[in-house]
Parts: C-alpha cells; sequence; structure tokens
C-alpha cells in the first residue's frame, strides 16, 4: 500500500543532485560576478587626464566623398604610428576621398587635419 510517497529511481535521483549541482555552481558564479563588478568598474574609470587625452588623440571622424558630393561619416582609430586607421566597412565603402578630423583638444570639435 502507498500512502502517498512517491519513489524516484536512483537515476532521477542523481539527475535531481546534479541538476541541484548546476544551480548551485551558477549562483556561487553569479555571487563572485557581483562582488568583482565593483572593482571592474572602478577600474575604467580610474584613468587620469593625460591618460584621457592621449587617447582622445587616436580616435578619429572619417568623412568620405566621392568626389565632392559626402557619401558618409564615421569614426575610427589610429592603429599605428605611421597612419593606420581601423574603421567599419561601411563608413568607407564606396568612397574616392576622405577627409580625416582629429580631435586636438578634448574641449573642442575635432579639426580636418589629413585627407586620403
Amino acid at each position: 500500500m502507498n500512502h502517498g510517497i512517491i519513489e524516484i529511481s536512483n537515476e532521477a535521483n542523481m539527475l535531481l543532485k546534479l541538476e541541484a549541482i548546476n544551480r548551485m555552481k551558477r549562483a556561487v558564479v553569479f555571487v563572485i560576478a557581483m562582488l568583482c563588478l565593483p572593482q571592474v568598474l572602478w577600474a575604467q574609470s580610474a584613468l587620469d587626464r593625460t591618460e584621457v587625452n592621449r587617447l582622445s588623440n587616436t580616435v578619429v571622424q572619417i568623412l568620405t566623398f566621392e568626389g565632392d558630393e559626402p557619401l558618409a561619416t564615421g569614426s575610427g582609430i589610429i592603429v599605428a604610428p605611421t597612419g593606420v586607421i581601423y574603421t567599419n566597412r561601411h563608413v568607407i565603402e564606396d568612397g574616392t576621398d576622405f577627409g580625416i578630423l582629429i580631435l586636438e583638444d578634448i574641449n573642442e570639435q575635432p579639426v580636418l587635419t589629413y585627407f586620403a
């Protein structure tokens, strides 16, 4: 006679235990992430003014032209001292001429500095 007690197989019992262990692992990872998050945010906000100015000088604005007609505008980043700039394809696609604007002062508008 069964009095409302449900018997589960050893396999089902093992699966339930594994599921509980996986939930505990996810909870531990979540707690660790929440404990580390403030440190990551603090580390990212710890740039001094000199570093911000140096980094801002590597970011450029790109104006794309076909002849005299402007086609697109976008941003890029100078990745080499030789002037190599990485940008998205759609910024330069179908362009024949490019104006490169560089930020000389973080408090001012970028200045048209190069044509390519």
